[in-house]
């Protein structure tokens, strides 16, 4: 790294595990480039340590919660301690919750560039109906940003559609906001892996939170229309969820049962799941920033059922790598699902054409690149631009 300064990232969430997953490839290739990385969130697990130890990186402990909740005054106190022992020169917030709080804190702690990470807005921007509490922190969430986000000195989104929901609501600057095309997959880490078939069951695979809006409740319910239907299985891959909106597991369970679709709970493994299957199913009316799971399923080469929704559309294009229907309306996704189900060789063609598009335009390689132009700066100096 001849003539380049050796700097020091610091990632926060409120999710190591995310950090490790999602960061991964990012964390690497700045260690290689000669950079320091520190991992900031709540109780690192021996294998998260493991993970980051392997990569090069460091974690530092901050015990925050993924919900909102009291408390959240001495978790910023918290912070700006670890901050300064830290000390490092660009600090990278994930989640609405770590960014509202590392906003006041980065500052006082005299993090010379500081980046917000918005991966989606979230149940604190979703449109879906909640009773008057949730309503009311909605409200409190939006102020709290548009005041924290004047420390940050760059707003990273996924999509242009969240962008401009925060630049109109006028709680981010547009000369601060940049779009990033997703979140970079390694295609060398998820890949197709030929299928012997051989008359198998084809297997459709829906992986996500188990909140409401992700569409778990269409996906079963189309899934529904096939149980007659011999030949095609039904999973649904993801863990309980602390969202308002979240299905309980009973809940679930009485959902998957009714349904005729397996509930496998959390997988640490996705790429093995993705591997397995044959098409992978996403109805989200969630606000979704670009989501990853899309962009693994079309690294290992399977075609993508999805909504016509935030995030989703930026990834696949209907008809091209797979298709989108309208937001709950489980009737249009099993008219989809029936579709790809009967035709082998549009189901390879959508398949190899959402590989095609994973691999030039949602590659590690190139997406890495441009989160490190972001990253790697000599130009912060404390103070944010006004614009």
């Amino acid at each position: 790294m001849v003539g380049a300064r050796r700097m020091k990232v610091a990632f926060l969430s409120n999710d190591p595990a995310s950090t490790v997953r999602f960061r991964g490839a990012l964390i690497r290739d700045l260690v290689s480039l000669g950079h320091e990385v520190v991992s900031i969130g709540p109780r690192h697990t021996i294998a998260d340590q493991d993970d980051l130890r392997g990569m090069g990186a460091e974690w530092a402990d901050w015990n925050i919660e993924r919900k909102i909740g009291s408390g959240l005054i001495k978790h910023a106190f918290v912070l700006i301690k670890i901050l300064r022992k830290e000390a490092p020169d660009t600090l990278m917030a994930s989640f609405i919750q770590p960014i509202i709080l590392s906003s006041f804190s980065g500052a006082i702690a005299r993090i010379p560039h500081r980046v917000a990470l918005f991966e989606g807005l979230g149940f604190s921007f979703s449109d879906s109906p909640v009773g008057l509490r949730h309503a009311m922190t909605r409200v409190i969430i939006r102020r709290f940003l548009k005041v924290g986000l004047w420390f940050f000195h760059r707003a990273v989104f996924l999509n242009e559609c969240d962008k401009e929901e925060l630049c109109q609501r006028k709680i981010v600057s547009r000369a601060k906001s940049q779009v990033v095309p997703g979140i970079g997959i390694d295609i060398d880490e998820y890949f197709p892996k030929p299928s012997e078939e051989n008359g198998r069951p084809l297997r459709v695979l829906m992986a996500a939170r188990l909140v409401r809006e992700k569409g778990v409740v269409e996906y079963c319910h189309a899934a529904k229309q096939f149980r007659e239907r011999s030949g095609v299985e039904f999973f649904l891959a993801g863990g309980l969820d602390q969202n308002p909106s979240a299905l309980s597991r009973d809940e679930v369970q009485a959902l998957c049962e009714e349904c005729g679709v397996e509930w496998i709970g959390h997988v640490s493994n996705m790429r093995e799941e993705y591997q397995s299957s044959d098409i992978f199913v996403l109805p989200s009316y969630y606000r979704e920033g670009m989501p990853r799971t899309i962009l693994e399923a079309m690294a290992c080469g399977l075609p993508v059922i999805t909504t016509d929704n935030v995030g989703c559309r930026d990834a696949v294009s209907d008809g091209q790598e797979g298709f989108l229907v309208s937001i709950k309306n489980a009737s249009e996704l099993a008219e989809k699902l029936s579709i790809v189900l009967d035709q082998p060789e549009l189901r390879a063609s959508l398949g190899e054409r959402a590989r095609n598009r994973a691999e030039v335009d949602f590659s590690s390689t190139r997406i890495n690149g441009i989160f490190i132009s972001i990253l790697v700066r000599d130009d912060g100096h404390g103070k944010p631009p006004l614009a």
